[in-house]
């Protein structure tokens, strides 16, 4: 008997997208609709990988904007969620953290 909760895929509606301007439709913003932890975008992204890379062709960019990703490790286990052999085993350095020393 399996005793574990049920796992469940996230929808592509269980995220707000919108643009930084209503003018220009490039980046897209993908934000929270209820769930903002890492726990719930790293889900959603393997879940919607399909839909990041439609979105990231058709509009250039894609900012995930509003998640708790507050460190470089949370960065890049949310990058690798997206894109699963990025960098090939080598350590993820965003520029910030590269050029200050901290990451913002």
């Amino acid at each position: 008997m399996n005793c574990s909760p049920p796992t469940t895929t996230t929808k592509v509606d269980d995220v707000i997208t919108s643009f930084l301007d209503d003018t220009e439709q490039l980046p897209l913003v993908i934000s929270p609709r209820f769930d903002d932890s890492l726990e719930f975008i790293s889900r959603w992204l393997v879940d919607n990988r399909s839909f990041v890379e439609e979105q990231m062709l058709e509009h250039g960019a894609v900012l995930i904007r509003g998640f708790r990703i507050v460190s470089p490790p949370d960065f890049e286990r949310t990058i690798k969620s997206l894109q699963p052999n990025l960098c090939a085993g080598k350590p993820f350095v965003p520029s910030a953290l590269a050029s200050t020393g901290r990451f913002r």
